[in-house]
């Protein structure tokens, strides 16, 4: 067990920005990939994010959610769900895993691009959980689904939607290539944490868990 608390360290460990001095500033953080900004720099490491987190606290959290979900997953595995469920159920299943999936792993690359260039020290470091956080989910959502395609073949679309020519995959994937991959860090700050994931993925998630416990 740690000796100190976290608040007694943690603001040593989340401020690490220095000033350079074998290159320039604008090196290091290029306005192409950064994005650009009127803010200055000063500003910038004001920067504090309201949730605070170490990478023990992580693992341990994130170590629990995983083994809860692995534990639903082999209960509903056992159970042969997927035979009991209605078509409407499936579907939606499968159109979850075909629309999600990939994408999980997808805007890992975008939070990681803040990692690396966000203007701030808290900034990066809280984008390497996020990081972190997408590669987990993408890993997760692809493996799931893996195991009901010897029940319904349909399921692999789970890995292979986004690689087709469909044209809402091709919708799709311009648009999150625009959103994850064709952007600066500050675009990725505005489109992926707070537009898609408060505004899209998290009011999916509330509503298929409402109507499960009607089922």
């Amino acid at each position: 067990m740690p000796k100190l608390k976290r608040e007694d360290w943690y603001h040593i460990a989340q401020k690490v920005n220095w000033t350079f001095s074998y290159v320039s500033h604008e090196e290091v953080f290029p306005k192409e990939i950064v994005g650009e900004t009127q803010v200055p720099i000063e500003a910038w490491e004001e920067w504090d994010e309201p949730y605070k987190m170490t990478y023990r606290e992580y693992v341990d959290i994130q170590r629990d959610k995983d083994g809860g979900a692995y534990a639903v997953k082999s209960a509903l595995s056992k159970a042969k769900i997927t035979n009991k469920l209605g078509d409407g159920w499936n579907n939606i299943l499968k159109m979850h895993y075909g629309a999600l999936a990939v994408l999980e792993w997808h805007a890992g690359i975008a939070e990681a691009r803040m990692a690396r260039f966000g203007l701030d020290s808290a900034w990066r470091n809280t984008a390497v959980f996020g990081s972190l956080d997408e590669v987990r989910h993408g890993q997760m959502q692809l493996y799931f689904p893996h195991e009901l395609v010897r029940e319904d073949i349909q399921f692999d679309w789970a890995h292979k939607a986004m690689h087709t020519e469909e044209w809402v995959s091709v919708a799709a994937r311009a648009t999150f290539d625009d959103m994850f991959s064709a952007t600066n860090a500050i675009d990725v700050a505005v489109g992926l944490p707070y537009a898609f994931e408060t505004g899209f993925t998290n009011l999916q998630f509330l509503g298929m868990a409402a109507d499960a416990m009607n089922v």
